[in-house]
This record gives C-alpha cells, structure tokens and sequence, in this order.
C-alpha cells in the first residue's frame, strides 16, 4: 500500500515538476526514463546512507576493496592499449 502511494506521489507531482524544468528540445525524455532515474538516485542515497551507520572497520575496508578494484581495472585497460598498439606496430613492420 505504502508503495502505490509513493508511486502515485512520484507520478503526479514529481516528474511533472521535472518535465517541466527540462528543454523538451534538448531533452526529450518520457516518463520511464524519469522514473529510472529517481529510482537509481535514491537507491544511491539508500546505499550511501545504510554504509554511513556501518562500522569504520568496514567502511575503511570497502574503501580497500574498491580502490584494488579500480586500480585493476585500469592497469587492464593498459594492458589492452600496449597490446594493441604493439600489433599494429607489428603488423606495419611486416607489411
């Protein structure tokens, strides 16, 4: 019940809001995309606010974690940028 009527409250008076504050020009987005992003935006404040009261112990971790993960992410990225530029620098060799 409580989720129709925020639904409901999202529907008739927030993406009217919305739509109204944004050039339909340059913009042009309808009603499903609106929602999509209210939705995403909130389930990141959710997340953000739900980390906030964890522990230091695991917020330090977390922040461990994601930091390794993007440093693999972009040492991969490099990676893949030498390996492509060898072979082709190979390739214009041979030819």
């Amino acid at each position: 019940m409580k989720l129709l009527k925020v639904n409901e409250a999202v529907n008739k008076h927030i993406i009217p809001v919305i739509k109204n504050s944004i050039d339909k020009k340059t913009f042009p987005v309808v009603n499903s995309i609106i929602q999509h992003i209210i939705h995403e935006r909130h389930r990141y404040q959710r997340e953000d606010f739900l980390n906030k009261k964890r522990s230091d112990e695991w917020n330090d971790s977390e922040k461990q974690r994601k930091h390794a993960n993007s440093r693999q992410t972009e040492v991969s990225k490099k990676i893949e940028f030498l390996a492509l530029y060898f072979i082709n620098k190979m390739i214009f060799f041979i030819n």
